[in-house]
């Protein structure tokens, strides 16, 4: 089979899709938050065309910004200290996904940063997860600001809600694969990608 051929963009699409829905029946899980966080690395790289180069903390921002919902880039912290360098002063949470989620979760199952991650901004436990169902017995909604007195003390973070990080997901790769029927551009970096390192079970 070749990973080139026009119609295996359909399949791409629904291949990351179906990865999407198979992270559903672990929602709320550390492996379901780490497996969605993986699939926002592949997707980040999947837009530059990355395939076996090296991508970094500011391509992951950056895609963050460019392709998850708006609310993503325009989470507000309220006593977070930021960072120097970061020109608006209480909007960071791509930095915090990038070294609390991609960093701290996917390689160490933790929320506590390691000092490279606090070298590049992060603070611990500034995203925290749970479940849709915990979250509404608490009357709390994704992205909100969270706060628990412990254990362990959360103070000032990001709530994200399984269901709905994974739903913002998918409506992500749609995005992605809907402007790339448009975007030639954007859709040789898709290809190239795919054709330089092709994904497991495909």
């Amino acid at each position: 089979m070749s990973y080139l051929e026009p119609s295996d963009f359909v399949y791409w699409k629904q291949y990351f899709i179906d990865r999407v829905d198979e992270l559903r029946a672990i929602a709320g899980t550390p492996f379901g938050f780490a497996g969605a966080c993986v699939l926002i690395e592949v997707l980040s790289r999947l837009t530059r065309g990355t395939g076996k180069g090296k991508s970094g903390r500011i391509d992951y921002e950056q895609f963050v910004s460019d392709w998850l919902p708006k609310k993503y880039s325009d989470f507000k912290y309220a006593k977070r200290v930021i960072p120097p360098g970061k020109e608006e002063q209480d909007k960071y949470l791509p930095t915090q996904m990038y070294c609390i989620l991609r960093c701290g979760l996917v390689h160490n199952l933790s929320f506590v940063a390691g000092h490279s991650e606090i070298a590049n901004g992060a603070t611990d436990r500034s995203i925290w997860m749970l479940t849709r169902e915990e979250a509404h017995r608490l009357g709390l909604n994704h992205l909100d600001p969270y706060e628990q007195k412990g254990p362990p003390i959360v103070d000032d973070a990001a709530l994200f809600v399984a269901e709905d990080f994974l739903d913002d997901i998918e409506v992500t790769v749609q995005d992605i694969f809907d402007k790339a029927e448009h975007d030639e551009v954007l859709k040789g970096n898709i290809m190239k990608h795919l054709s330089d390192r092709c994904p497991i079970w495909a």
